[in-house]
């Protein structure tokens, strides 16, 4: 989702904020009775209660062409918006209660509005204050001021032009940014606490062609909810499988990319690149995934996001993951942060950057570390041909939790082969085996070498057959030679 260029200052009574916010964390259902007498036609209840979820609030605007303005910055994006309370009728409102307002108009809510949000012309008398609200949508509430602390809340002092006041999106920013911490409340506080960035309890990891001992699976899932894990095996054993698999038993989404040795920092956090001979700031698999995470909030979703990167060792680590250092100091969640020298090096590119290095500025002054916390990041590691690629340094290794991946696929062979006719000859050759390596026939390579038998033909297999395709499939060159880079 992409951050609209465009944010505005809504104002509205005290009363009405107070009665919207007053549904923050209901799901489903808007309060259709104001304390003044009002209605709510039954179809445009249902219209509410169907778009409303925890954390969003209803809003409205008296006159059309203020819905239609907002409604055209939604489609370019989601729109920042600050809400504020008029001075006068929080004057009003405090003076009844028997309290003082000492200052101004006070901010009294930031949100984003994106296109999912509107709801457009319904007649619901909704708030306490005046009628004929009609044109309605939905506030993604960021931060907001609770009523009891009305007084210590933010002031903007600048005038207002009518219900929808636009502003630059660095001042609806900057805003924002002083706005964190206290008296103002995060949309959802376990957000803010550094503890909640381990994932809840899962159930159920899919298992299909995941053929673990359950002690190491246990062990993955326990390192993946709690940080960075680093799956290390020889090849076939099914280390990017589970990586997948726990992405998609624990995670909101995931990307996978493989390293290589051309890797620099700018593929894994960001940096410099010549586009039409001027440089610009490109970012890389970090700063994405940080984004996907933060796009996620603003909908509700805290499920972390994963980057699995294969094959990890392929990457020189000197070049690739220096600044992986320093925003991933342990394995843990709880120590991530981002470097602020990050996100001063890339707004001092001004508009020579991409639109992911932008959205990462706004939603980090949003939401500061709490996306990073809801990245997983999972390696894998091939240590069959670690000689001939590159070597992890301890510095790195320590931003993982290890977990090695060892399977003996002799284990699995009901499993793995449906011909009996086949599945007697492995099991005669694993029987051969038993004395050596366990893991020395991988899961992967006897799903293969059965593939290669039945496109063989002829339903009559040897020894030798199956010796021969399990040779073909073994990462070999003839004279038991490996491939050198």
């Amino acid at each position: 989702m992409q951050v609209s260029k465009e944010s505005f200052i809504i104002q509205g009574s005290y009363r009405n904020w107070y009665h919207s916010l007053s549904d923050i964390e209901k799901e489903g259902v808007v309060n259709p009775k104001p304390p003044k007498d009002g209605s709510c036609h039954e179809e445009c209840k249902s219209k509410l209660d169907e778009k409303k979820r925890k954390w969003l609030i209803l809003w409205a605007f008296r006159q059309e062409r203020d819905y239609k303005n907002l409604k055209e910055a939604t489609s370019k994006g989601n729109v920042l918006v600050i809400g504020v309370v008029t001075k006068r009728s929080a004057e009003e409102e405090l003076k009844s209660k028997g309290r003082r307002l000492e200052n101004g108009r006070k901010i009294v809510v930031v949100g984003i509005v994106t296109q999912e949000d509107l709801v457009g012309e319904c007649d619901c008398d909704y708030w306490p204050e005046e009628t004929g609200w009609r044109y309605k949508f939905f506030i993604r509430v960021l931060y907001w001021l609770p009523e009891e602390r009305y007084g210590d809340g933010l002031e903007h002092e600048k005038p207002f032009q009518g219900s929808l006041m636009p502003i630059t999106h660095i001042d609806a920013v900057e805003i924002t940014k002083n706005l964190q911490g206290h008296p103002y409340k995060l949309r959802s506080i376990d957000l803010a606490d550094p503890n909640s960035c381990k994932i809840k309890d899962v159930k159920y990891v899919k298992t299909d062609k995941i053929y673990l001992d359950d002690e190491t699976l246990r062990f993955a899932v326990a390192a993946a909810k709690v940080g960075n894990l680093l799956l290390v095996g020889p090849p076939g054993v099914g280390k990017t499988t589970l990586a997948r698999a726990l992405a998609e038993a624990l995670g909101s989404g995931y990307h996978l990319a493989v390293a290589h040795a051309l890797w620099f920092r700018r593929d894994v956090v960001g940096g410099e690149t010549i586009i039409n001979n001027t440089v610009h700031w490109k970012s890389g698999l970090l700063i994405r995934a940080y984004n996907r995470v933060a796009e996620r909030i603003l909908v509700g979703d805290s499920r972390p996001y994963f980057l699995i990167i294969d094959e990890i060792n392929r990457a020189d680590a000197d070049k690739a993951f220096a600044d992986f250092f320093a925003t991933f100091i342990s394995p843990f969640c709880e120590d991530w942060s981002i470097p602020e020298g990050l996100v001063e090096e890339i707004k001092g590119y001004g508009t020579y950057i991409d639109d992911e290095a932008e959205n990462f500025v706004n939603y980090y002054l949003l939401f500061r570390d709490i996306p990073l916390k809801f990245i997983r990041i999972i390696g894998t590691m091939n240590l069959r041909d670690a000689r001939n690629l590159f070597m992890l340094g301890e510095a790195l290794l320590r931003r993982f939790v290890i977990v090695k991946v060892e399977v003996d696929a002799c284990k699995y062979l009901d499993v793995l082969l449906q011909d009996e006719r086949i599945r007697q000859h492995f099991q005669k050759l694993c029987d051969t085996l038993k004395d050596k390596k366990p893991q020395a026939i991988t899961p992967a390579a006897v799903a293969g070498a059965a593939r290669l038998l039945e496109a063989l033909g002829g339903g009559q297999y040897t020894e030798d057959d199956v010796r021969r395709v399990l040779e073909a499939l073994g990462g070999k060159l003839p004279g038991g030679r490996r491939s050198g880079r």
